[in-house]
């Protein structure tokens, strides 16, 4: 009975060991998302003034893509 109660101990000490290393790897994760969605926005911001710059191109490029289907 002696030998159950101390493993239950060591048990219990192992599980509050893992719970730390949890917070601690949660906490860290948290702080990566924080940085992985900076970058998001920065890469959104990006794709929509490349979108802008380009999009009057594109109305020209789709012409003339429609005039030459108009010929063939």
């Amino acid at each position: 009975m002696l030998n159950d109660i101390k493993e239950m101990i060591a048990q219990v000490k192992k599980i509050q060991a893992q719970v730390t290393s949890l917070q601690g790897n949660l906490q860290q994760l948290q702080q990566a998302m924080a940085g992985v969605n900076h970058f998001v926005d920065g890469v959104n911001k990006d794709v929509a003034k490349w979108q802008f710059k380009n999009a009057p191109r594109l109305e020209r490029i789709q012409k003339i893509m429609d005039r030459l289907d108009e010929h063939k």
